[in-house]
């Protein structure tokens, strides 16, 4: 019982859309405390786009939304500590931008590897 109560923070579980193996995009929005637009703006696509939310380029994008926020939350140990780091931590070697900044930007792989260095305890 304490084991599944540890668990409801997690952000992987709470973005699965019922019953299907796809990422909801209401879901995510609702997890992160934003609208649809500004996840739109995050993920780098046009806010149309969620009209189909299990099209491949709306699951890929979300999936690396969500694979950056699960390591945050592990290396933050909390959900919303996580959250507000996305939301609001300037990365000094990246122009100070936020993660969700540089998400917006297309730049992803550049915040893996921000958490995959603080991970290793290069900036950590």
């Amino acid at each position: 019982m304490a084991a599944a109560a540890s668990m409801q923070g997690r952000i992987l579980e709470r973005v699965q859309m019922p019953r299907t193996p796809y990422i909801s995009p209401d879901a995510t929005g609702s997890v992160m405390g934003i609208n649809k637009g500004r996840l739109a703006e995050i993920a780098s696509l046009h806010r149309n786009t969620f009209r189909n939310p299990k099209s491949i380029g709306v699951q890929n994008a979300l999936r690396e939304i969500i694979r950056i926020l699960t390591i945050a939350e592990t290396l933050c140990g909390d959900t919303d500590k996580a959250l507000f780091w996305f939301n609001n931590e300037p990365l000094v070697d990246y122009d100070n931008r936020t993660p969700a900044e540089l998400c917006a930007r297309g730049q992803q792989a550049a915040v893996l590897g921000f958490l995959a260095e603080v991970e290793h305890g290069a900036n950590g």
